[in-house]
């Protein structure tokens, strides 16, 4: 049994199961041998012709919950009705799985188990009685395990959530089809976090991760991990008033230090995975609040990473910070050389001076400069705009030993894939027998796709090289939104309409974050629109805001792609978030402006001006707000229309006009002086003095 199994793994001293908890199920079993009163009644209810047996299951479902939620209703009578209704569905039946798939009866049973788990008190039954008859109907789902284990939860009941966690267990392999395939997508994770925020609150509880994963089943080597946001947000809301919830925060943090330390690899892997800037922000303070010694690779991950999302100023300021407690590291002082080059100045050369000065004061004082600094030079120079510098350094002054080095040479090679439209064949010889450098990874590979004489099997062989099918190395999501574009790519033309893109990546779509993040990249790697919009149709009702505006610049990006596509996916957007009952995102609104300004900008046609017009009219009903990136397009776009248009039409006037009268009085924004003076020169253009 998996129960005993758990109990093996922890100590007697640190977890009391309680006997309630564990007996329970027999108990109810003997109290459920109640008397079934078949009247006439029940029998022609059962038995009435033209009802299908679908009909009559959706029948008792709804009557049971006009009962429960008729006024004054007897939850005691409602549970009894309720019990002797599945007993004689299940014996009228002669497909039992009607009655255990039935939604509205999960329904039912959900709102059953929320007014016990708040009235219990004057109740003679409890949600442990009602959860059990479930089980016994195989009617269970794990978002009734959440309702309950929150309950005992919230009735300071630690050891009984841990010895209930253990019968989800029992319930999911005795029955898996019914418990996970028709459950919430989150409960299981709920679940999870509910039986951690326990495991945290036993007193007198050492906290080890180990103990942890075996009583969750949570296998780490497989890539599994605890979900840390949701139990830090549940213990910031639905737990603040939870007895020694201190006690429990603290050991939260040791568990969460205990990962950062034990499993380092997939704690690398969610910094690399971070899809915004802001989780990856929040994932940097808590590892930064925690006590104990702190990892240069972990933090040098999260230079990466800002550097990636575009936020090379965070970087500085870890540097800063970081700099007195590794005050020698030539990893942190390599990353700052990444990041001035990253950070905002008005010309190459600038953003050289800023390069050369960190490389003369801070990295070449040390007279031992290693490799990695060489290669962080070679990329600084590159993402800089510098290359011709960047050419005369490698021919000039690096050392003659450095520029075989391989972590060197793939450094200049990727700076050549980045300026120069290089062919696969050009650089298969100049690579090693793996690639060290993931941005140059992903390059060969997407030259590797472009290229028609790379067959299925080479692709394979070389990316199983550095990701074995075993499953040893973890790949990141851009990684596998490469090889789910490969997958796609080498299927016969005929089975392409049919391929399940993110199952060949083994990829649940209700994973929503790692969704968010593939989608992403996969837009950004797809060559044209198909393989996109089947993506769109397989993820169907899983899409979320970001996904809507991902898809919508697609079809202005890529070749097959359309306006009335992009129009349409909009609205599909607005139909999905009314039933959201939320403040509507501004990301697919946004992408949709950015949208109309780029083919404004590359048609030089007014066309698009009305467009621009009726969604930024429609952001102001909606009281979405544009961002600051859209109106700063808008802005360039009208003046560079203005400037080579000869005579503006009334309507465009008006229009720029009234923009820039928005504009005026957006003090979050800070107009290009370039764009107001084009367009003070246009007659017809009043600029408010503000902007002058």
């Amino acid at each position: 049994m998996l129960f005993h199994n758990v109990l093996r793994t922890v100590d007697y001293s640190k977890v009391i199961i309680s006997r309630r908890c564990i007996t329970f199920s027999s108990s109810i079993s003997q109290q459920n041998n109640v008397r079934l009163h078949e009247t006439d009644d029940e029998h022609s209810e059962i038995r009435v012709k033209d009802v299908s047996p679908f009909e009559r299951v959706q029948n008792v479902a709804t009557d049971l919950k006009n009962e429960l939620k008729a006024p004054g209703s007897d939850i005691n009578e409602v549970f009894n009705d309720f019990k002797e209704k599945m007993e004689l569905l299940k014996q009228k039946l002669r497909n039992p799985s009607l009655m255990e798939r039935s939604h509205l009866l999960a329904n039912f049973s959900s709102e059953l188990l929320q007014e016990l788990s708040y009235k219990n008190k004057n109740m003679t039954i409890d949600p442990y009685q009602v959860l059990n008859t479930l089980c016994q109907y195989k009617l269970a789902r794990s978002q009734h395990f959440t309702i309950v284990l929150k309950y005992l939860l919230h009735n300071q009941s630690a050891q009984d959530v841990i010895a209930l966690w253990v019968k989800y267990l029992e319930t999911i392999s005795e029955n898996p089809a019914i418990l996970l395939q028709n459950s919430s997508s989150h409960a299981h994770t709920q679940n999870i976090a509910i039986t951690t925020i326990a495991y945290l609150s036993l007193p007198g509880n050492t906290v080890d991760i180990k103990i942890l994963y075996r009583i969750l089943q949570i296998d780490d080597k497989m890539g599994q991990i605890l979900p840390f946001n949701i139990i830090r947000r549940m213990l910031n809301t639905e737990c603040t008033s939870l007895e020694g919830r201190d006690l429990t925060m603290k050991n939260f943090n040791d568990l969460y230090y205990q990962y950062t330390v034990q499993d380092i690899g997939h704690f690398l892997n969610q910094i690399e995975n971070a899809p915004r800037w802001i989780d990856l922000r929040d994932l940097y303070s808590q590892y930064d609040k925690l006590e104990g010694e702190k990892n240069i690779e972990i933090i040098t991950k999260f230079m990466d990473k800002y550097i990636d999302l575009k936020k090379p100023e965070q970087v500085v300021s870890i540097y800063n910070h970081y700099n007195t407690i590794f005050p020698n590291s030539s990893l942190l002082k390599d990353r700052l050389l990444n990041a001035v080059a990253h950070l905002r100045a008005k010309s190459s050369k600038e953003k050289l001076d800023r390069i050369l000065a960190v490389w003369n004061s801070i990295i070449k004082p040390g007279n031992d400069i290693k490799n990695t600094s060489y290669a962080s030079l070679v990329n600084a120079l590159c993402d800089s705009g510098n290359f011709n510098h960047l050419k005369a350094f490698w021919e000039g002054e690096l050392p003659q030993k450095y520029k075989k080095d391989p972590i060197v040479k793939e450094a200049f090679l990727l700076a050549l894939c980045q300026t120069t439209p290089l062919k696969y064949d050009q650089i298969k010889e100049e690579l090693g027998e793996t690639v060290k450098t993931m941005k140059l990874f992903h390059k060969v590979l997407l030259l590797m796709l472009d290229d028609e004489k790379v067959s299925e099997e080479k692709f394979n062989a070389f990316y199983h090289k550095h990701y074995p099918s075993d499953g040893t190395v973890f790949p990141s999501l851009e990684t596998l939104s490469i090889k789910m574009y490969a997958n796609y790519k080498f299927k016969a033309d005929d089975i392409r309409p049919e391929f399940k893109l993110l199952q060949s990546v083994s990829i649940n779509p209700t994973e929503y974050e790692k969704v968010e993040k593939i989608t992403k990249a996969f837009v950004s790697i797809c060559p044209t629109i198909e393989p996109i919009r089947q993506f769109r149709k397989q993820l169907g009702t899983h899409l979320n805001a970001r996904n809507y505006a991902d898809f919508i610049s697609a079809e202005f990006s890529k070749p097959g792609g359309t306006v009335d596509e992009a129009k349409g996916l909009f609205d599909d957007f607005l139909a999905y978030q009314k039933t959201r009952k939320r403040n509507v995102d501004n990301t697919p609104l946004n992408a949709l402006l950015l949208g109309f300004c780029d083919k404004l900008y590359k048609s030089k046609k007014g066309e698009y001006i009305p467009f621009i017009e009726e969604y930024y009219h429609l952001a102001e009903d909606l009281a979405i707000r544009v961002s600051n990136l859209a109106v700063s397009k808008i802005l360039f776009n009208l003046a560079t229309f203005s400037r080579i248009t000869p005579e503006l039409g009334d309507n465009e006037t008006r229009f720029i006009n009234q923009f820039l009268q928005d504009v005026s009085s957006d003090e979050g924004f800070r107009p290009n002086p370039k764009d107001i003076q084009i367009l003070k020169e246009c007659d017809g253009i009043i600029v408010p003095e503000k902007l002058l």
